[in-house]
């Protein structure tokens, strides 16, 4: 979790990573800090695979959140000088 200083993950998201190393090193049968290259590789693109299928459309509060967002900017006034611009 110190790849990115900027990264601060929930302990719910520290609790399921941690989970999830130790899923894989049983299915392993070795610590992950033993893997080699390509075990390591294996893994991560196993992740990635996972990740790729996820659901990603956005739950309701994400919704209404974006429209609340949405219906605050306003649209550019057009101008007599906008439209002389223009060739």
């Amino acid at each position: 979790f110190v790849d990115d200083k900027n990264s601060t993950p929930t302990k719910r998201i520290k609790s399921l990573t941690q989970d999830l190393i130790l899923l894989i090193e049983k299915a392993a049968n070795k610590k992950a800090i033993e893997f080699t290259d390509n075990e390591f590789s294996f893994w991560m693109n196993s992740i990635a695979d996972i990740e790729d299928n996820l659901d990603a459309e956005p739950n309701e509060t994400q919704v209404q959140n974006a429209l609340i967002a949405l219906s605050n900017f306003e649209m550019p006034q057009k101008t007599d000088n906008n439209n002389n611009n223009r060739s």
